[in-house]
Formats: C-alpha cells, structure tokens, sequence
C-alpha cells in the first residue's frame, strides 16, 4: 500500500500479519490472487482515504517499509478485513 508521507513524500506500508499475493515483484510473474487482492485492497483504500497506522515493535521491514495495522475511520482494520476474504 502507499500512502502520502507527508510534504509530498510517500511511503509503502505493509500490513503486519498479513502476507498478500505478490503483484509488482520486477522477477516474478503475478501470483494466483494477486490482482483479486489488489483490487480488493484499491476498493477499501481508494487514493486520498484517511487511515490511522498502528505499528508494532518492529517499525520497518528488510526493505524499508513501514510496517503497521491500518485502520479506516470507522474502525475496519485492513489486515483483518484481507485474512477475512482469503487474500491473504
């Protein structure tokens, strides 16, 4: 997921506990769900949705990412919502 890091800047978030089909590896084809979870995941988070971002012990991942619980303002946490539907 990428959000807008503040003053312009992004950020890739991966969601903790969550391990998702991968989609934009440059060496490795689309995995089986892959574009299903991605457009599940656009449908939750459209560009421009605030979001509140939990991070745990570990704050960034091996690549840099930051690793957190993302939640809508309702309350709908993201992680759950992907292991809720199998795509992850």
């Amino acid at each position: 997921m990428w959000m807008d890091g503040g003053e312009g800047g992004e950020e890739t978030v991966c969601f903790i506990g969550v391990d998702t089909p991968e989609t934009n590896h440059p060496d490795e084809p689309v995995k089986r769900y892959g574009e299903e979870e991605a457009v599940f995941t656009e449908l939750l988070l459209p560009a421009g949705t605030d979001v509140q971002l939990e991070t745990d012990v570990q704050e960034r991942d091996k690549y840099g990412r930051l690793l957190a619980y993302v939640y809508l303002s309702n309350g709908r946490m993201i992680n759950e919502a992907l292991l809720s539907v199998n795509y992850a």
